[in-house]
């Protein structure tokens, strides 16, 4: 997987940058809110459609800047050995993506077109942070990686709606009771794959985590990932476990009709970080915190290229000042030359001391200029 070239216009303070890129580690350093997060944030919404800053995309749109009509993100991507063109486009009220000239009709069907593993300061929350997180975290790494996981989380995501519609109802209209078992239905059928899925992918994940973990970690203490689904003893294969959601739904029909909303299914899901079996947001410290952060994402760079059959980009967003010197060391001496990496950093040399880089490039003011 490769950007060649990443075209980038009225993107917040970015009001025009053309650059090419190649294979291996790319370097874009410049003081703070000189742009270098927003480049990261413009090749992630090709990937996802989604700012992984802000949930409204008039926050990006440069207000400011007179004669604004549209923010413009192009790109030339290689996957596969064939090269596809990718276009989005919005303002303030509307959003469009394109691939290859030929319109996307939904965000969903542009995730798994790119893929990549992002690294933002904010992901250290995904130890302590709350179980939200942790969802989209596996929901947006299986979407990339599994077109049917994608589908049954959609689907699922309609019924779950549905349903909590028609609790809320319940009370004006009791005969809705009797709806409610169609849409328990495809919960259950939907929402077990998801499931199965996600318990699949986690033990993968913790597998490849541990060994990464002690790697990074400077302590002789194990990494282990320990999946928490809803209902809590759902196992065994989608089929089993659709059966074990139908029996959970009948039994907390009451209860969600009182509440107005469904209490049993993966939208309740979670999965805990374990050091030496413990939980690593209670008992671990920062630094191990941060390590397990960090070899959950190479264990994921991983999974995603034995998935796909090719390394993912690598997007790492101000990596330098959440880690220690021998973090920084052991994590930057572990990257692959065959992935193409974006790091950002404050200053230059915090990153070129310890990796040779195939390009630095200086942001300044939103320009981006490439060094010697």
């Amino acid at each position: 997987m490769l950007i060649k070239e990443l075209q980038v216009i009225n993107f917040r303070n970015l009001k025009y940058m053309k650059a090419a890129f190649d294979t291996g580690i790319h370097v874009i350093h410049g003081g703070n809110a000189q742009g270098k997060t927003n480049l990261l944030e413009a090749i992630h919404l090709l990937v996802t459609g989604r700012s992984f800053r802000t949930t409204m995309d008039r926050e990006m749109v440069p207000w400011t800047r007179e004669n604004y009509e549209a923010t413009l993100i192009r790109a030339q991507v290689e996957k596969g050995g064939f090269e596809e063109r990718f276009l989005l486009s919005f303002n303030s009220s509307e959003k469009h993506v394109y691939v290859n000239g030929n319109p996307i009709p939904r965000l969903g069907d542009l995730l798994g077109r790119i893929n990549a593993v992002l690294f933002t300061p904010s992901d250290l929350q995904l130890v302590r942070g709350a179980p939200g997180l942790r969802r989209r975290f596996l929901d947006v790494e299986l979407s990339q990686i599994s077109r049917p996981y994608l589908h049954h989380l959609q689907r699922y995501d309609l019924a779950l709606r549905q349903r909590n519609a028609l609790l809320k109802q319940h009370q004006r209209r009791p005969a809705l009771g009797d709806e409610l078992v169609a849409w328990d239905e495809q919960i259950a059928v939907h929402g077990s794959e998801l499931i199965a899925t996600r318990a699949e992918m986690i033990e993968h994940l913790s597998t490849i985590a541990s060994g990464m973990y002690g790697e990074i970690a400077t302590g002789t203490e194990k990494l282990t990932l320990e999946y928490k689904p809803n209902p809590s003893r759902a196992s065994g294969d989608a089929t089993a476990i659709a059966s074990q959601m139908r029996a959970a739904l009948a039994a907390s029909r009451n209860d969600d009709i009182r509440r107005g909303a469904t209490s049993t299914g993966p939208h309740r899901d979670d999965f805990d970080f374990l050091i030496d079996g413990r939980a690593a947001r209670d008992y671990g410290s920062q630094g191990q915190q941060r390590s397990c952060v960090l070899a959950m994402k190479m264990a994921e760079l991983t999974l995603m290229e034995s998935s796909t059959g090719e390394p993912p980009i690598l997007l790492l967003d101000d990596l330098m000042s959440e880690l220690d010197e021998s973090r920084k060391r052991a994590f930057l001496q572990s990257l692959d030359s065959r992935i193409q990496t974006f790091i950002t950093a404050t200053e230059r040399d915090l990153v070129t001391s310890l990796v040779s880089p195939r390009s630095v490039w200086r942001m300044e003011d939103g320009h981006l200029t490439e060094e010697s």
